[in-house]
Formats: C-alpha cells, sequence, structure tokens
C-alpha cells in the first residue's frame, strides 16, 4: 500500500515540475484570523533600514532605504497578513522580498515605490483578492512565482524597465484577461503564463530574446500569440502560431486553434510540446519539409480530442500517413500517432513492426485493432484508455510490450500474450476492469509492479512456472480472483502482490518462498486458512491485514520474524498449527498489533 501512494504522489509531483512550479508554503508565525482583533497602529522592522507600520484601515506602508528582508525562518515580519488590505511600498525601498506578502487574502491594492529594482519569489503568491498590477519604474525583475495563484488578478501592465519575468510567475493567475508587456522585457520565464484560463491574447515585444518552456501551456482561451515584426527572435503567423524568427521551427500554437491547420512548408522541427492544447483543432497537415517529430507531439492527456486526420505531404523524406489520417515513418515501419477521432475497427497495415509511444492513446471511439504478424513492440501506453476497445488481434511476432499498453482499456476482455515475450511489464494491464482471463506463456519470467492492478473482473489466472518474480501490487484489487498457485520458482512474494483479492478462498505457497513481504495479502477477506511453508523465514508488516475471514494459519519454525500487524484485525484467526516446539514459538520475533494470532489456539505439531 505504502508503495503504491508513494508512485501516485510521485507521479503529481513530477507532472507538477514538468509543467509549473511545485508551491512549498513556508511556515508562518500564528496570527490570529480575525482582523478586528486588530486596533491602532502597529509596526515592525522589515529590513535594516526599513520599518513597516499597519492602520486601522488594513493600510500596510514600508519606508525607508534599501533592500527589504525575504521572509524566511531568520526574519519574521511578526505583522497579522490577514489584516492588509492595502500595501504602500515607499521611494526608497530597493527590493520587494521573497515570500513577503504571500497569501494576504484580503490584500486589493499594491503601489511600488519608484526605487524598486527587484519583486522576490512568491512576494504576492496567492494574494486571492489583488485584481490589478502595475509594476514599472525601476523594476527589473519579477521572481519566480511573484503572483502564482493570484486568482482573482484580471490585468496586469508591465513597464518597460522590466527585462525578466520568472519562472512561473504568474502561473494559474485564471482570471488574468490582459496583460501588457513592455518593450524593455527580454526573458519570459518557464511556466510564466500557465494555466491563465482567462487569457485571450498575448503580445510579445521586439526586445524578447527568451520564452521558457510551457510559458502558455494551459492558457484555455489563448487565440493567438502575436510577435512584433521587429523582434530578432520570434516571429507569428496569421493564426497566432508562434515560431523561431525563420520560420523553421513551430514552438507553440494557442489553445483555441481550431478546425484546419497546415504546418508552412520550411518548418523542419515542432516542439515537443507545441500542439498539447484542447481546442477544437481537427486535422494537422505536414509539410515536405518537417524533419522532426518529437515523441508525444500529436498526443496529450486530455486535448486534441477532435482530431480526425495527421496528413503528411508525400514528398516528405521521413513521414507518411494512410488513409485514415495515421502517421508513420516515411517506410511504415513504425506508427507513431493515430488521430484521437480514429474509430471502429482498424488494421495496422503489413510491415509495421513498431507501435510507438501512445500512438494509440485516448483513441476512445475504437473498438478492434489488428496487428500484423512481423511487429515486435507495442510502445508504453500505446492503448491507453482506449475506452471502447474490445478486442486486439496480437500476432506472435511481439516480443515486447511497453509500460501502461493496454492500462484502463475497459472494454477488454481477454488478451493472449505471445510466446515470445519475457515480461508482464509494470501496469500493463492496470485497471482493465472487464479482462476475464489472460493466457499467460511459459517464456514470461517477471510481472511486473501493478501489472493486473485493479481487473475486477479477472477470475482465474493461471502462472507457469518460468515465472521467478512478481513485482509489488501486480494483482491488487482483482476482487473475483478465487484461487492462486505461487510459482514454484518464486522466493518472495512481494509488497500487496494480493492485496484487495477480496474474492481469494485459496492460495498454494511453494517450498521454495523464503519471504512474505508487507501488505502481500492484506483486505483478502475470503481467505480462511493459509499454510505458510517450511521454507519461509519472515513475514513482513501487515501481510494478512483485514483479512477478516481467515480461521487458522500452519507455520514452521523456520519463521523467526513476524513483523507489526501481519494479522491486525483478523479477529476469527482462532487456530495456529506450529510445527516447531514451544521453546521453537518463544524465539519467534513478532511485532506489534498482532494480538489475535498470540491469543489464537497453538497447536504444536512437531516437537523434534
Amino acid at each position: 500500500m505504502k508503495k503504491a501512494v508513494f508512485i501516485m504522489l510521485a507521479l503529481c509531483f513530477v507532472a507538477m515540475a514538468l509543467t509549473g512550479c511545485i508551491f512549498f508554503d513556508i511556515l508562518q508565525p500564528a496570527e490570529p484570523t480575525n482582523p478586528t482583533e486588530y486596533s491602532g497602529e502597529i509596526s515592525g522592522r522589515c529590513g535594516e533600514n526599513l520599518v513597516w507600520k499597519l492602520d486601522d484601515a488594513g493600510v500596510l506602508t514600508i519606508s525607508g532605504v534599501g533592500p527589504m528582508w525575504d521572509l524566511d525562518d531568520i526574519h519574521r515580519w511578526n505583522m497579522p497578513k490577514s489584516a492588509i488590505k492595502t500595501v504602500i511600498i515607499g521611494d526608497g525601498v530597493t527590493t520587494i522580498g521573497d515570500w513577503v506578502f504571500e497569501a494576504c487574502r484580503e490584500l486589493s491594492s499594491v503601489s511600488i515605490g519608484s526605487d524598486v529594482e527587484s519583486i522576490g519569489e512568491f512576494a504576492f503568491s496567492r494574494c486571492y483578492n489583488l485584481k490589478t498590477i502595475t509594476i514599472e519604474g525601476s523594476v527589473r525583475t519579477i521572481g519566480k512565482g511573484a503572483f502564482y495563484h493570484c486568482e482573482g488578478l484580471t490585468n496586469v501592465t508591465i513597464g518597460d524597465s522590466v527585462t525578466t519575468i520568472g519562472q512561473c510567475a504568474f502561473e494559474f493567475c485564471s482570471a488574468l484577461t490582459e496583460i501588457t508587456l513592455g518593450d524593455g522585457v527580454t526573458i519570459i520565464g518557464e511556466s510564466a503564463f500557465h494555466s491563465c484560463e482567462s487569457l485571450t491574447d498575448i503580445s510579445i515585444p521586439a526586445s524578447v530574446i527568451e520564452i521558457g518552456e510551457n510559458a502558455f501551456q494551459e492558457c484555455k482561451q489563448l487565440v493567438g500569440i502575436w510577435v512584433s515584426e521587429e523582434n530578432k527572435t520570434y516571429s507569428s503567423d496569421d493564426r497566432g502560431v508562434l515560431f523561431n524568427k525563420e520560420k523553421t521551427e513551430l514552438m507553440r500554437v494557442p489553445n483555441q486553434l481550431s478546425g484546419v491547420y497546415r504546418i508552412p512548408n520550411g518548418v523542419t522541427v515542432i516542439g515537443a510540446d507545441a500542439f498539447h492544447i484542447k481546442g477544437e483543432l481537427t486535422e494537422i497537415f505536414i509539410p515536405a519539409s518537417l524533419l522532426t517529430i518529437p515523441d508525444g507531439a500529436f498526443y496529450f492527456w486530455d486535448g486534441l480530442t477532435n482530431l480526425v486526420g495527421i496528413w503528411v505531404d508525400k514528398e516528405n523524406p521521413i513521414y507518411s500517413s494512410d488513409e485514415c489520417g495515421v502517421l508513420f515513418n516515411k517506410d511504415k515501419t513504425e506508427l507513431i500517432q493515430a488521430p484521437r477521432k480514429l474509430s471502429g475497427a482498424y488494421l495496422v497495415p503489413n510491415g509495421v513492426m513498431t507501435i510507438r509511444e501512445n500512438a494509440f492513446g485516448k483513441c476512445q471511439e475504437l473498438t478492434s485493432i489488428t496487428l500484423p504478424q512481423g511487429a515486435t513492440s507495442i510502445g508504453r501506453g500505446a492503448f491507453f484508455e482506449c475506452e471502447m476497445l474490445q478486442h486486439i488481434q496480437i500476432p506472435d511476432s511481439i516480443i515486447l510490450f511497453g509500460n501502461l499498453a493496454f492500462a484502463r482499456c475497459k472494454a477488454l476482455t481477454s488478451v493472449s500474450i505471445p510466446k515470445g515475450v519475457k515480461q508482464i511489464s509494470e501496469s500493463l494491464f492496470y485497471e482493465c476492469t472487464n479482462l476475464k482471463e489472460i493466457d499467460i506463456p511459459d517464456s514470461v519470467t517477471h510481472i511486473g509492479d501493478m501489472a493486473f492492478f485493479g481487473c475486477s473482473s479477472l477470475a482465474n489466472i493461471k502462472f507457469p512456472d518460468s515465472i521467478t518474480s512478481i513485482s509489488p501490487y501486480a494483482f491488487k484489487d482483482c476482487i473475483c480472483l478465487e484461487s492462486i498457485a505461487i510459482p514454484a520458482n518464486m522466493t518472495i512474494i512481494e509488497s500487496g502482490v494480493f492485496s484487495g483479492c477480496a474474492g481469494l478462498t485459496s492460495v498454494s505457497i511453494p517450498e521454495n518462498i523464503k519471504s512474505i513481504d508487507g501488505y502481500a495479502f492484506s483486505d483478502c477477506i475470503g481467505l480462511t486458512n493459509i499454510i505458510i511453508p517450511k521454507s519461509v523465514t519472515s513475514i513482513g508488516e501487515r501481510a494478512f491485514w483485514r483479512c477478516y475471514g481467515l480461521n487458522s494459519i500452519t507455520i514452521h519454525r523456520n519463521v523467526t520474524q513476524i513483523a507489526e500487524g501481519v494479522f491486525l484485525s483478523c479477529e476469527e484467526l482462532k487456530n495456529v498449527y506450529y510445527y516447531g516446539s514451544q521453546e521453537d514459538w518463544n524465539k519467534i520475533e513478532i511485532g506489534f498489533n498482532n494480538q489475535a494470532f498470540l491469543e489464537a489456539n497453538i497447536t504444536y505439531l512437531d516437537t523434534n
């Protein structure tokens, strides 16, 4: 269980890191939540030569000369953030510190003095009531996350003095509809305007020389990115698509690009996330000049849902397409990407050897797929969430499945694994909730993490003796599984492998098994009896936790360690059959929360 939760959390953090900022709060001093608890004027220091004063009306004034302290573990202002409605930063103040006004949720107005040169990291982040901001005077740098998650911010004016807009500076400013960039801006940082969902247009001045990755990602209403003709680094076309100056690289299409789009001839490469949009784009035409399409360029988690075809110019030397608008390499040995609206049955052409990563991902109207003899590999997520896919014909020539290849194919009922396959990859059939049967050949030696996780209709599975390992949580929540015979050549039953298999009533554990790891059979509420072979020496944390029906268990003297909570909540456990003496029994290291096990009737079967 712990590993499954860790994996899910890790995926979330990875996704956040790839597309925007990971946000961490700095601990703030406790303060009353009711601003009316403060009366009169209060004050304090906020720099070597700076002071702050807060009056009854919620006006915070900062005065003095020099830089402002960052808000951190060393410098704590002890000011009541919940009472601040207006901030006035006087002339003479040269910086706004990191995190200083973070989460001032009543703040609605900010006046920045003429001598301020930089706005610190996350300085005004999560100031939800801030509506407009004008940044001019001497400000040169807007720091990372400076206005992150200012959900009420609608209008931003950035003056000519500003040269750098930092990473995530305005990320998740979901109400932002208008932004004016001054003629001095040179750098727009990574994810600077990520998830500004109301922003419809943005004009890039001639001064800009760098636009970071994902700068305009998830701007759902964005109609166009318009670049000054005087800009020497970037350019745009009449549909608001962003290019480099020479128009050899297509960098970003606006989210609201719809209908048919023809990539201009002369473009040789497109950005990895250039087409990661949620708009109404229906067809993409690829010119003869395009030589590089990054993996996943036309696959987006919840976008391009109306794409019916990717059409390639016949003169293109690298790529090609078929009559269904499916993208291939030139000689059609690799199937690269199918459009999301591909529907019904699809016959992969003869000669295709590789189905690339996410090639049919989220083709939710696809019902049947036939792969040709000679195909050898199916890439990661190749058929991910093809929810209507009922039938797939896999040839004997296939030897490799990528992780998640058939994950969440919820209409799939049966699959035959070819005899050349050596491992069932990680999450291969994750949450294939209608998968009832699977034929595993004796070429398979390994079943990966969460390979059949959540296959809630899987009732029977026969393991060949060739299998030497089954990874954690491989069969978690396969609630219809009734009987399991662990392969004879395995030595470890790993964490959570059969946890949540509520229908499991019979488990056969072979003599080679040396340890049963944590949570291996937790929540197997149908188990009534377990026989632990004499080869087992340890049973891990909560291995049989919440096996409510477990009545008896047989173990041998070789078991020296029973970890914490192995039999927690096994209230029906009444009988322990022990192959060993009472002296042997007393040597077992038994962890906490095994009360039912300790109170059961112990029968000593072998005292020799």
